[in-house]
Parts: C-alpha cells; sequence; structure tokens
C-alpha cells in the first residue's frame, strides 16, 4: 500500500488506522530475505501450522494473481545484488520484469491466509511456463499436508486459462487419480 500511493498512506497512518512508519516498512523489507520462487519458511510454517490445526482447516484455495510491474532496476546495497530482473525462482534472467504472479492459500473453514510463493515474469511467457509456476506452487502447497478444494486463477487471456487448464490435468493435479483432491472446482476469473 506504501508503494501504491505515499500520500493515501501517510493520511489512512495518520487519522484513521494504526500503520507503521515509513521507516519501518524500510527497515523490514531491507531485512526480510524474499525471493521469487517458494518461499520455504512460509512452507515450513505452513507444514507445522497444518499438523496442529483441527481437519477440518486443511481445506483451502488456492489463488494466483497476475500483478503489473513497473520495470525498473534498484541495487540493493545490502545484499550487493540488483532487482528488477524477471526471476522464476532459480535466478534472475536477462530480461527486465514487467509482471509478477503471486500464489496464496486461504483456509475455506479457518481464518487463514498466507501468500507463499510469487514469480517475476518479463510478460511475454507462454502458457506452459506459466502452467509450470502453478503446478510447482501446487504440489509444493499439497506437501504441507493442506488439501485444495478450489483454484481461483487470474491470469492474461481465456487461452491462457485453458492450457493451464490442459496442462493441470495432464499432471494430474485435479484428477480422483491423485487421491490428493476430492471433488476440487476451478473458477476462472
Amino acid at each position: 500500500m506504501y508503494h501504491r500511493g505515499r500520500r493515501l498512506y501517510r493520511h489512512l497512518r495518520n487519522r484513521y488506522i494504526s500503520l507503521p512508519s515509513a521507516g519501518t516498512l524500510r527497515s523490514f523489507v531491507k531485512k526480510a530475505k524474499l525471493h521469487p520462487g517458494i518461499n520455504e519458511a512460509v512452507m515450513r510454517a505452513l507444514k507445522k501450522k497444518t499438523a496442529t490445526m483441527p481437519e477440518h482447516e486443511n481445506d483451502v484455495i488456492a489463488m494466483f494473481d497476475e500483478v503489473s510491474l513497473k520495470k525498473t532496476f534498484t541495487y540493493l546495497k545490502h545484499e550487493d545484488r540488483v532487482v528488477g530482473f524477471a526471476d522464476y525462482g532459480d535466478g534472475p534472467l536477462e530480461q527486465a520484469a514487467g509482471h509478477g504472479f503471486i500464489f496464496m492459500a486461504k483456509s475455506l473453514f479457518g481464518e487463514w491466509k498466507f501468500p507463499y510463493s510469487y514469480v517475476l515474469t518479463s510478460g511475454h511467457e507462454d502458457a506452459a511456463t506459466i502452467a509450470n509456476f502453478i503446478i510447482r506452487s501446487l504440489t509444493a502447497l499439497m506437501e504441507t499436508g493442506l488439501r485444495i478444494r478450489v483454484l481461483v486463477m487470474d491470469l492474461p487471456s481465456i487461452s491462457t486459462h485453458c492450457a493451464c487448464w490442459e496442462r493441470l490435468q495432464k499432471h494430474r493435479i485435479f484428477t480422483s487419480e491423485s487421491r490428493r483432491f476430492i471433488q476440487s472446482s476451478i473458477l476462472l476469473t
């Protein structure tokens, strides 16, 4: 929210909502080790949480959303690296990142949700590449013990939706033979 509109953030912080200061946000972002790909720390926390929560809270909605990004590069002095490149989680590529995909899980019956993965793309990826992001992400989510009941994808086009769905079926992600999903559904947005 701070990056989307600093004036709005300051207005909300000063008048209505208890929000951290800009300095606190910068300090947090500087210390956080968030890199593209599946966030292993979040996955470990999800696995630990899954082991202790009630069985019905293991039913989740998996959500994927594409966002547009400003193509810009920034040098992170504390990490001695440049960010702003496309990165599928295996290291930066040569193209500038113009889009991102964010992956999140939300409990159907519990009061929790976690963003657990993201990738930065150039915006010119084919449906097969996008489907591979989704398959890796869903597989990691299943390995935590969660059961995906609904998949919500907000992808750039209906043809990309169809191609991704076809690849998911080939990988037996949403079939009864996989025995990990029962009566899963898909919502195309």
